[in-house]
């Protein structure tokens, strides 16, 4: 038999049903409903961004600890700092209207820090939370 032609390794766990994805389109739709206004796809729980991002912060958490001795709370404003960063490192793309600025890590920054649009930093928050979201079961066909 050729060797590109040899029959694919059995996978025992395929009667689960649905694996993780990367990435998922997630519509924005503005507050109340509606069409969406733009389109952001996102890292998810299994992309290597996403958790470069978040074993870095948890690295930085533990080595407060270990150096306070005990669990210390962090500052409200680096826990938001470091939100902001999660959300940014896990925005890869977006696309709509023909007015959205082009897509750059600065640009995400400057929206999702835009006091005026927390609507959308929030709605990001949420897709990024929503575990579904990024299984092939969800994922779009």
């Amino acid at each position: 038999m050729p060797p590109d032609s040899s029959p694919a390794p059995t996978d025992p766990f395929s009667f689960l049903g649905c694996e993780d994805i990367e990435s998922a389109e997630v519509p924005i739709e503005p507050p109340g409903g509606g069409a969406p206004l733009m389109f952001v796809t996102l890292a998810g729980p299994t992309h290597r961004v996403r958790r470069d991002v978040v074993v870095a912060r948890t690295r930085r958490i533990r080595e407060a600890t270990a150096k306070a001795g005990r669990l210390a709370l962090g500052d409200p404003a680096q826990d938001e700092d470091d939100e902001t960063d999660l959300l940014v490192s896990c925005t890869l793309s977006w696309r709509g209207s023909d007015s959205l600025p082009a897509f750059s890590p600065a640009a995400v920054r400057a929206l999702y820090t835009n006091r005026r649009y927390r609507w959308v930093r929030e709605a990001v928050k949420e897709a990024l939370d929503d575990r579904a979201r990024f299984t092939t079961r969800s994922a779009p066909l």
